[in-house]
């Protein structure tokens, strides 16, 4: 008993220093930086200094004349990503509904098996018992 009590606090005792190195190696720069995320605005570069005009009035229409068809596409394209997430979810509930009834009817039957293998085996042990006296 006493070694098994001293293995594990050993393996305790390892998987700790391990996280405190794993900690001071990935230091600070690591927890720092924010996870981005997809519905998160992404800053907006800095205007181009050099070069180009920018000042054109045409291109600054036809951008505002775009934003609406854009709009609308991004809408439908999280229309279309529900009816997939939707569809998604409807196939993982059906093959949990599956692998459920897999395993309770491997259960019935591993039981059914159990018991027809020690009838047999009782059986068996029984004529053995039997032959054995009357020999």
């Amino acid at each position: 008993m006493l070694r098994l009590v001293r293995s594990t606090l050993f393996a305790l005792f390892f998987v700790s220093v391990g996280f405190a190195a794993a900690s001071i190696t990935d230091g600070p720069s690591a927890q720092a930086q924010p996870a981005a995320r997809p519905d998160q605005q992404r800053p907006a570069p800095p205007p181009a200094t050099g070069g180009g005009n920018t000042d054109r009035p045409g291109a600054v229409l036809r951008a505002a004349a775009a934003a609406p068809e854009i709009a609308a596409v991004v809408d439908e394209m999280k229309r279309k990503i529900e009816g997939m997430e939707k569809n998604l979810n409807q196939v993982v509930s059906e093959a949990r509904a599956t692998a459920v009834r897999y395993v309770l009817w491997g259960s019935v039957a591993m039981v059914a098996l159990m018991f027809i293998s020690s009838v047999i085996g009782g059986t068996v042990v029984g004529l053995m018992m039997r032959r054995s006296k009357a020999g």
